[in-house]
């Protein structure tokens, strides 16, 4: 049995509603329909319902979106002072758009739930230098994500990259009990990093 679109279930709406009117103006009144409030009632009702159908359609949407979107993601790595630590900023993209990136590092459109960006990368500060040391498509993917060569981002360098157009703030932790720190970096270069309470 094939399914019912929303006009086709309006429209069985609309019959039901008709034969419920008429049987109550019988039964009730014993006097025939107005057909202009008859016909008045039966377009309320009917829009009514669509609008309703509409509103359930919506919100199912937005449910979807925010359980999709839900998942924690695959953060930046960042080696620091002999500790791997995760940073939620992006500094790749403070150079690059994300639809830049996409295409130059060949980001497959199917992506897991954990990397919507569809990368990760790998970071390094030495000597005070912000340094990009990595970049992985799919990082999902563990032991087979794909390791994107350094030309890629047509800078004309090979990895370790100084990222030396970042200018901003890192946030970063090495764990849930550790105390993270704001590490203050322009032109590529730290500034400051000051350890910070936890909030």
């Amino acid at each position: 049995m094939r399914g019912h679109t929303a006009v086709e279930l309006s429209g069985h709406f609309a019959n039901g509603l008709r034969m419920t009117l008429v049987g109550q103006a019988t039964i009730r009144n014993a006097e025939p329909v107005n057909q202009e409030s008859f016909s008045m009632t039966i377009r309320q009702r009917v829009c009514s319902f669509s609008s309703t159908l509409r509103i359930v359609a919506i919100v199912g949407c937005l449910v979807w979106s925010v359980v999709t979107h839900a998942t924690m993601q695959i953060d930046d790595a960042l080696t620091y002072k002999g500790k791997k630590l995760d940073i939620r900023e992006l500094p790749l993209e403070q150079l690059y758009s994300r639809s830049f990136l996409e295409s130059a590092l060949r980001i497959p459109e199917a992506r897991c739930s954990a990397s919507w960006r569809g990368y990760q990368a790998f970071w390094a500060i030495r000597a005070k230098k912000l340094l990009l040391t990595k970049l992985l498509v799919d990082p999902c993917l563990a032991d087979s994500a794909r390791a994107v060569p350094a030309r890629a981002l047509r800078l004309g360098q090979p990895y370790p990259i100084h990222a030396v157009w970042y200018t901003g703030v890192l946030n970063v932790h090495a764990g849930w009990d550790a105390e993270p720190q704001r590490i203050q970096i322009r032109d590529g270069v730290v500034i400051t990093d000051v350890p910070v309470a936890d909030p």
